[in-house]
């Protein structure tokens, strides 16, 4: 039976998916890695050098130590911080060499020698906390020396990364619940689908046992999610080698167990990525059992596919939130498989959830599980779905029918509710942040610029009684003396910004974000000068800014003064979190919340994609009506013409469905929203390295009504496009599901491959145009080269390649022979 069942899995070609799928999700990550991520090992909450500040601070607090003392201390401390400096020569070092990582590791082991050796001199109480984070350090050392291996901590992971670690810092996404989703849509018509066809009959003569026909489906999943993993290693030690990364020994790197008592355990890296696999490998086989039993439970595949997968999805979200519901107990967090072995959650830099668990006895209840839902399976097995139902409704035109088989198809209604569902939930996500932030933010900003002016006032009395003779010491105390000026005087911004807020004067609070934007920017933290944003960040928050306090609009939560630019993703080092910066959740403001905290294009084009596209699938998969069909005198293309336009209508009906939900949602919840609050678009596109402080020219400022209208008109048209693409594709592909994944896969491709091209040639491709925001925003021009841009310009290249995808259809099943 399995012999059968791998024979049918590659008739459909469920291997060279997964292959294919495996690359693209290994290929991404790689991707971030080269631009901006941090490929770290968390060993602990806080590094030596974190503790050591924290101690200076509880000195400066402390009446155990007199002045002298402390201005001592300090001094020593920042006499090892400068030889630091001067030894590590950043300027000289090759972050793709072996010997300048070891380098690398070997001053700063030196390094927190000197300070460890410091808290010895001056006998300064350590709390347990700080002496478990001492005696890893040691553990540490000793292992990096005895295996040979680079440091691996956030601050220097950049001169360490190894394909080894690579792999393991992203095994929530490897060995997750992407490929749980993935292998959900691929199998779960391992049983329906049979059901619906009338091959399950077949089964009915096979003397072989129900259980062990159940089992080898099983067996086929679970062989596919090993085929998988085989592929996700060998492409990411592939990409990691074309990408340069050296190995580091990084199969030998140390991971620390997290226990609740403080016990310093440690695992081995190739041993902690052989146990994620296993423990994906047992988690497979419960979800497999799952998929086994929602099909086999389903009228309908899509309708299981739908529910199974909307399920897993609002459970992950619901997670992040909901602390309850982060058990080992719950499948979903259980995927989180790495951080269950160490024994510990990451929610921030110093935020951590310890988890008091043995993950070998909660995975084997999984296994145990799956047992279960394989017995009840087999039950359902040779269920006959008697799916026919007569319907009188009359059957005006080709219109009416193919409308009719959309919307009659039980996936639609399936696709709609679950769809409101989703929705409704982000949205309470996104609802319960904002609060939780606009509550807290507030003092936690006031407490950041306190806690970083104390350090920096700690830092300047502590030199100044120092010896200025030594090289450079003068400019260094001076430095600490300018900082403390600029943190004083941004503690003194944020008070007044406190004040503007709580009186919801707009004016004042804009102004306040705009001096303090000009400080960050240039004065203090000198943000633009060290690269960390660009200057079209800062002349676009500078113009957004002016705008809100000239026109006194209703002060909004802002987070930090600075709003990121479309153009900073084309810096390969630049800052890339484009995440919202302003908690609102009107109506008007809703959809770019949404699309900047979570993929909503994503979403939404995910959702009408599964409940309008199919094209002649609907026909292909009911008995290959098709062929009966093509033989009555009916106009081939008008039908194809006609299949386009139902999918169309289909998908707009689930558009309007969604927007009204949010529309309603934000009014609820926050109101309308002011209709004039400026949005950022694009007018033409920049070179970011050569742009000239105070230059402008490149964007324009419009109200948020008008961005809203341009991101629904956006939608209308990818709809459109995506609709007759869809019905082509049908042309050649029987089932939906396939339908559905080719043109999603497609369209996601060439939309990665676009932004390859960095020539203006590239906008004429409707793949560029995809991005709902980017149209409504004029951002769809960032790195083609274009001199001007205008909105319309998207719409009539996707409606452009609507009727050209039309016509080939069109005139592909005119010439189509009858078999």
């Amino acid at each position: 039976m399995l012999k059968f069942e791998i024979y049918k899995a590659h008739k459909r070609k469920i291997f060279l998916i997964l292959a294919i799928l495996a690359f693209i999700i290994v290929f991404t990550k790689y991707l971030s890695i080269k631009s901006f991520e941090i490929i770290s090992i968390d060993n602990v909450a806080y590094s030596l050098g974190d503790k050591i500040m924290d101690i200076e601070r509880d000195m400066l607090e402390s009446d155990k130590f007199t002045d002298e003392e402390k201005k001592a201390f300090n001094g020593d401390n920042s006499k090892i911080f400068r030889e630091f400096i001067s030894d590590i020569d950043y300027d000289n070092i090759d972050n793709n060499s072996e010997k300048d990582a070891i380098k690398v590791r070997d001053v700063i082991l030196e390094r927190d020698e000197k300070e460890l050796n410091l808290l010895k001199k001056y006998n300064i109480e350590l709390s347990e906390e700080d002496k478990k984070v001492i005696e890893w350090k040691k553990i540490e050392k000793s292992k990096m020396l005895e295996y040979n291996t680079p440091l691996s901590e956030a601050s220097f992971s950049k001169f360490s990364i190894n394909p080894i670690r690579v792999l393991i810092y992203y095994s929530a996404s490897y060995f997750g619940l992407y490929p749980i989703i993935i292998l959900s849509i691929l199998f779960l018509y391992i049983i329906s689908k049979e059901r619906e066809d009338g091959s399950i009959q077949l089964l009915l003569t096979n003397p072989k046992n129900r259980l062990r026909i159940i089992l080898s489906k099983q067996a086929l999943i679970i062989l596919s999610g090993i085929l998988y993993s085989a592929f996700i290693v060998i492409f990411s030690i592939i990409l990691g080698k074309l990408n340069g990364l050296n190995w580091h020994n990084g199969h030998l790197e140390i991971y620390r167990i997290f226990t609740q008592n403080g016990d310093l355990k440690y695992i081995i890296a190739y041993k902690l990525l052989l146990k994620i696999i296993f423990y994906f490998i047992i988690m497979l086989t419960f979800f497999s059992s799952i998929i086994i039993f929602t099909s086999s439970i389903s009228k309908n595949h899509y309708n299981g596919t739908t529910i199974l997968v909307s399920l897993l999805i609002i459970i992950n979200l619901i997670m992040n939130n909901v602390s309850s519901l982060r058990t080992p107990l719950n499948p979903v967090y259980a995927l989180n498989i790495k951080n269950n072995i160490l024994g510990y959650i990451k929610f921030s830099d110093v935020d951590y959830e310890y988890i008091n668990q043995k993950p070998i006895f909660y995975y084997y209840i999984f296994l145990i599980l799956s047992f279960v839902f394989i017995y009840l399976s087999k039950d359902f097995l040779f269920r006959v779905n008697n799916t026919s139902k007569s319907r009188n409704t009359e059957i005006k035109s080709i219109f009416d029918m193919e409308l009719g088989k959309i919307i009659h198809n039980s996936s639609y209604i399936t696709g709609i509710a679950s769809s409101t569902i989703l929705i409704f939930i982000i949205f309470m996500l996104i609802f319960n942040k904002d609060n939780d932030l606009k509550r807290i933010y507030n003092d936690y900003y006031l407490e950041y610029f306190k806690i970083a002016l104390d350090v920096w006032k700690m830092n300047a009395n502590a030199n100044v009684n120092v010896d200025t003779d030594e090289d450079g010491l003068e400019e260094f105390n001076d430095s600490f003396l300018e900082e403390v000026k600029i943190y004083q005087n941004l503690y003194d911004q944020a008070l007044k910004g406190l004040e503007a807020y709580k009186n919801k004067d707009g004016k004042k609070y804009y102004d306040v974000k705009l001096a303090e934007l000009g400080d960050r920017a240039r004065e203090s933290n000198k943000i633009l000068e060290s690269g960390y944003y660009s200057e079209a960040t800062y002349e676009e928050s500078r113009e957004v800014l002016k705008y809100l306090s000239k026109e006194n609009i209703s002060p909004l939560q802002i987070k930090q003064p600075f709003f990121l630019s479309s153009f900073e993703k084309l810096k390969p080092d630049a800052y890339k979190d484009l995440d919202d910066n302003i908690y609102s959740h009107s109506s008007l403001y809703l959809p770019r919340r949404l699309e900047r905290t979570y993929p909503l294009d994503l979403i939404i084009i995910g959702i009408i994609s599964m409940m309008a596209l199919g094209g002649y699938s609907f026909d292909k998969e009911d008995g290959n009506q098709i062929e009966f069909l093509y033989t009555e005198p009916v106009d081939r293309r008008k039908y194809h013409t006609r299949k386009v336009l139902s999918s169309f209508l289909v998908g707009l009906l689930g558009l309007g469905i969604i927007f009204v939900l949010l529309l309603i949602l934000g009014l609820i919840s926050e109101g309308f929203g002011d209709p004039n609050f400026p949005i950022v678009e694009y007018v033409k596109d920049i070179d970011i390295e050569n742009l000239k402080p105070g230059d402008t020219s490149y964007f324009r400022l419009i109200p948020i009504w008008v961005y809203d209208l341009r991101l629904l008109a956006s939608y209308i048209f990818q709809i459109g496009f995506l609709a007759s693409l869809s019905a082509f594709i049908s042309i050649f592909v029987k089932e939906k599901i396939k339908v559905v994944g080719f043109t999603l896969g497609i369209t996601g491709l060439f939309s990665y491959l676009m932004k390859l091209v960095k020539s203006p040639i590239r906008i004429l491709s409707p793949f560029s145009h995809m991005g709902a925001s980017k149209l409504a925003n004029g951002s769809v021009i960032v790195g083609s080269g274009l001199e001007a841009n205008n909105f319309y310009l998207s719409p009539g290249v996707l409606l452009a390649w609507t009727l050209v995808f039309t016509l080939i259809g069109s005139f592909i099943v005119k010439k189509k022979e009858v078999r």
